[in-house]
């Protein structure tokens, strides 16, 4: 005989496992018989296929015999007292749809915690279906996946299923972005492993971070036709809980020393060293999505971060878990000092001797124009232009030139005595050579000094 399926208007399921010793008995009844006994616990429709065989059938003096005979008994069951699959999930919806605020990353949380509590792992590994984990309350990896996912279809979430190293779990996508749910794993009420929710730990994973508890799902996932691609943390359970933020706070202190000193590769021992590989992997890539995610400072630069978790298993008793970290800095943008516009920069030893300028160099002039400034976002400095051209600081001239993105062309503007500086990206303080305010009188880049041949007036035309 066959195992029982069970179907209630979706997809038939065989409830058992045919391969499990619990059905090894009805293989050969011999003359004896065998009395077969079997509980229908849910509404709806089991099918028993039975199969009759002559052994004897290779007899030539029974030649004539049947020796071979299918059939099949169906049941179908209608009982308030024991509802069907299809109605246990939508109920269960509907009270998640009640306790929830109908996000996908909320329903997905609770519906997962949900199929736990329904149900313990059958280590007898018989038990392989939804009916059974729903009705049974007990059953393999495969009741796990297969009630998620008629739990995420209620809900209108997209899911699919994966396999690996003999097991099965769920890919779910929340907001547009898959990731990786295994509530086989998660089904446990140990708490090993200091503030770590075990409950959790498989809640929200990527790929790789899934890869290092069932190591098949590497090839899975970097197949071409793969289609639950998961490369981001955003919804994992730790991330959205702020757990993850937590942890890597804890390293805040000891990360900082290595920036201040400008590293730009550098290397932190994990707090976890006593937990398993397979454990601090997962949670030390979550905490490197932290760090990455986290604005790091350094004086007045930023520090654009690269973390990864590196989990290193020297053999079965011994392993080591560290940071790798990479920095780039970049200096923080300066504050607006003034509105971007047409401005004309006029001397502060003559307001009516200003800054005319030209592809030959730059000089005072009476009949000088407005320039205009336009504040770069990224670092907060100013481009200059007249006519399309820009300030450009070329040797120890100030010219005009086409605009080509390097830093000669910005410039920084900031208050002093008596005006504004006006100083370029290099240093160098745009100055009225030997303070002269004669017509023509050059203007160049030169070391800032604070005297009032640095100082000039911006009016706004």
């Amino acid at each position: 005989m066959d195992v029982p399926t069970y179907w209630d208007g979706g997809s038939q399921e065989s409830v058992c496992d045919p391969s499990r010793p619990a059905w090894a008995s009805y293989y050969s009844l011999g003359t004896a018989g065998h009395d077969f006994t079997f509980d229908f616990t849910a509404s709806g429709t089991y099918r028993i296929y039975f199969y009759f065989m002559d052994n004897d059938r290779n007899d030539p003096q029974n030649d004539k015999g049947i020796y071979y005979l299918r059939t099949t008994a169906e049941v179908t069951v209608n009982d308030a007292a024991r509802p069907s699959v299809t109605q246990i999930v939508n109920d269960a919806v509907a009270q998640c749809r009640q306790q929830t605020n109908d996000s996908e990353y909320d329903m997905a949380l609770w519906l997962h915690d949900w199929t736990l509590d329904q149900l313990e792992y059958d280590h007898s590994l018989n038990w392989c279906s939804a009916e059974s984990g729903l009705t049974r309350h007990q059953g393999t990896c495969e009741s796990y996946q297969r009630i998620y996912s008629k739990l995420l279809d209620a809900a209108g979430i997209a899911n699919g299923h994966i396999t690996g190293n003999g097991h099965t779990w769920n890919a779910v996508k929340i907001d547009g972005k898959w990731c990786q749910m295994d509530l086989t794993w998660d089904d446990t009420s140990d708490n090993w492993y200091g503030d770590l929710d075990q409950r959790h730990l498989y809640f929200g994973l990527t790929d790789e971070l899934m890869a290092i508890a069932h190591s098949d799902h590497t090839a899975n996932y970097q197949k071409d036709d793969y289609v639950y691609r998961s490369t981001d943390l955003s919804n994992n359970y730790f991330v959205r809980n702020g757990k993850a933020d937590e942890w890597a706070e804890k390293y805040a202190d000891r990360f900082q020393q290595h920036p201040n000193a400008k590293e730009e590769i550098f290397s932190i021992d994990a707090d976890n060293q006593s937990f398993p590989p397979s454990i601090s992997g997962i949670q030390n890539g979550i905490v490197a999505y932290a760090m990455n995610h986290k604005e790091w400072k350094t004086d007045n630069a930023k520090v654009d971060l690269a973390a990864a978790s590196n989990v290193i298993k020297e053999s079965n008793s011994k392993w080591n878990a560290r940071y790798d970290l990479k920095a780039q800095y970049k200096i923080a943008a300066l504050e607006k000092i003034i509105d971007d516009g047409a401005y004309r920069v006029a001397s502060s030893l003559d307001g009516g001797m200003a800054v005319s300028t030209s592809a030959s160099g730059c000089s005072l002039s009476s009949g000088a124009g407005a320039l205009t400034f336009e504040r770069d976002a990224a670092t907060g400095l100013y481009r200059i232009s007249s006519g399309g051209a820009l300030l450009t600081e070329s040797g120890d001239r100030a010219v005009l030139a086409e605009a080509d993105g390097s830093a000669s062309q910005l410039w920084r503007v900031s208050a002093c005595e008596g005006g504004y500086a006006i100083v370029s990206a290099s240093g160098m303080a745009l100055d009225d050579y030997a303070q002269s305010t004669a017509e023509g009188n050059r203007v160049w880049p030169y070391s800032p000094n604070g005297t009032a041949a640095q100082a000039w007036l911006l009016v706004k035309s």
